[in-house]
């Protein structure tokens, strides 16, 4: 009687194990490398513009029935510079006016068949001050983007 090892190694378990060695050795430092290049532009851009703005994106997890994503394309028509604080994915603006070229789409479940709607790409003008935090999120039920300041919650 063969062993359970030998029948998952010579089975699909031998794709599996590829398939985790490879992204071990090839994926991982990509991410690794990826993830450090973009902030270090980041940085670079906030040493060039001290003054910037910041905005975050605000969308849904997909837990529940509804599920969120805002995607921005351009800003001021510029590919737009982002970063990470706390797992929340933001983006620069510069002070005084800005112009998102953005884009929301989002998916409901149902028992049947799942729903996804999109936007399609839609120029917004927001006004930013200096060193301030803000956030964009889009509200489905009224059909616009909605961009306000980020107030900390005082702990």
């Amino acid at each position: 009687m063969e062993s359970s090892f030998s029948i998952f190694w010579n089975g699909p378990g031998r794709y599996i194990a590829i398939i985790c060695i490879a992204y071990i050795l090839i994926g991982l430092p990509l991410t690794m490398l990826y993830l450090k290049r973009n902030k270090m532009k980041a940085k670079s851009h906030l040493e060039k513009n001290p003054d910037s703005a910041k905005m975050m994106i605000n969308t849904r997890l997909a837990f529940g029935s509804l599920s969120d994503a805002l995607i921005i394309i351009y800003i001021n028509n510029e590919a737009p510079v982002h970063f990470y604080e706390k797992r929340k994915l933001g983006y620069f603006l510069q002070p005084g006016k800005n112009i998102i070229e953005a884009e929301a789409s989002w998916t409901r479940k149902g028992l049947m068949k799942t729903t996804t709607t999109t936007t399609g790409p839609i120029k917004i003008e927001v006004e930013a001050e200096a060193k301030k935090t803000y956030i964009l999120k889009y509200n489905i039920e009224e059909n616009n983007f909605i961009f306000e300041e980020f107030i900390k919650e005082e702990e």
